[in-house]
């Protein structure tokens, strides 16, 4: 074989990705004092903040979530309270409508009926005819 198949192609592009390798995705092996903005932003840091930032939000959100959800219950409880007002009113509107005194009460009023011996006065219409 020759010399060329034995060596890599280029050993300084190989080295300089390498470099590049190890600079974005591990700490640097020397420390230098002076570092550039760039570097110091590392790819674990940014991901670390978008962690962050996602935990952040789905937490105000569930937050936002368990209100909305308290104040609709508040608001069936207080639904179920005055249907349950209501249907007591219904039962002793028909308890009521089951006595004597409802019956003759309905009698009188509605079908102008009245007890032998009395008397029905009724007011005429006041509308002109004509």
């Amino acid at each position: 074989m020759s010399e060329q198949a034995k060596r890599p192609a280029n050993p300084l592009f190989n080295r300089h990705v390498t470099d590049i390798f190890r600079r974005f995705f591990f700490s640097p092996k020397e420390k230098t004092p002076y570092r550039s903005a760039f570097e110091r932003l590392r790819w674990r840091n940014v991901f670390f903040a978008f962690l962050v930032l996602y935990l952040s939000v789905s937490f105000v959100t569930g937050c936002y979530l368990i209100v909305d959800l308290k104040a609709q219950e508040n608001q069936l409880i207080q639904t179920r309270i005055e249907a349950l007002q209501e249907q007591e009113n219904i039962k002793e509107d028909v308890l009521y409508m089951k006595t004597d005194e409802a019956v003759e009460e309905v009698a009188r009023e509605e079908l102008g009926m009245v007890k032998p011996g009395e008397v029905l006065i009724t007011q005429k219409d006041a509308t002109p005819t004509g």
